[in-house]
């Protein structure tokens, strides 16, 4: 692991809500629950396993409450859909976390919304409500890739739910890997929305929509153009997270 990915999976949920608190910035679409990234392991149904933190978790009661998560998502297995069996893939999972009700430890839960059944053929046209991509999508990422020196592609994995919101998601490929990519990719797209409907009519609940990012630290920002094949887009930032240690 790069000595900086630590301090990037820590920065980089806190500085997607600073720029999604910006007026012209989609909103988080699961406001009020804990954005954790973790390695789970894939079973041969499709489901989580075997869930750990890849960053280190400093303190007594940061480890409590890390210890708490780790054993409500071993309880709670969650489907990876798309993940090949046998893998072990970064994710980003949504859930609730409070101090307990008598005042010993933590109480985690899972967001409330529905969970999406699995149906019908990934999504290649959105029709999107908030897309992943932006001036807060630039701010998010700022320095990521200059302060790497390095480009980089990262490339997400989700399913879509009947709001239109992106669930279950997951690094499917980044390179380099280690140095962030992956991470800000899936914190992006935690803040996209699409219609209920796609381009061509499709229902979107329950399908899967792939999402490939490109990163350089010299480009300008591009939004995403018309003619880039279904499911990908490519975003050219010349990015700074202004709010991140050096």
């Amino acid at each position: 692991m790069g000595s900086s990915l630590p301090v990037l999976a820590v920065w980089l949920p806190i500085a997607a809500r600073r720029a999604a608190a910006r007026p012209t910035a989609p909103p988080d679409t699961m406001p009020g629950t804990a954005q954790v990234f973790v390695v789970c392991a894939v079973t041969a149904a499709g489901l989580s396993s075997q869930c750990r933190f890849y960053t280190a978790v400093v303190g007594p009661t940061e480890r409590l409450k890390a210890g708490t998560e780790l054993g409500y998502l071993d309880a709670h297995p969650f489907p990876i859909p798309g993940a090949q069996a046998g893998a072990t893939v970064k994710v980003l999972v949504r859930m609730t976390v409070s101090p307990a009700a008598n005042g010993q430890g933590f109480a985690v839960g899972a967001p409330e919304a529905v969970a999406p059944s699995h149906a019908g053929a990934e999504i290649g046209r959105p029709a999107w409500i908030a897309p992943p991509r932006g001036l807060w999508a630039d701010a998010l990422t700022s320095e990521l890739a200059r302060r790497q020196n390095q480009e980089g592609q990262a490339t997400a994995h989700c399913t879509a739910t009947a709001a239109g919101t992106l669930t279950e998601c997951w690094v499917e490929t980044e390179s380099p890997p280690n140095l962030g990519f992956g991470e800000a990719a899936l914190v992006m797209l935690q803040h996209a929305r699409m219609k209920p409907m796609a381009g061509n009519g499709a229902p979107v609940a329950g399908r899967s929509y792939v999402q490939t990012f490109q990163f350089s630290p010299n480009a300008p920002y591009t939004p995403m153009m018309p003619s880039l094949p279904p499911g990908s887009m490519s975003m050219h930032m010349g990015m700074a997270m202004g709010d991140m240690p050096h």
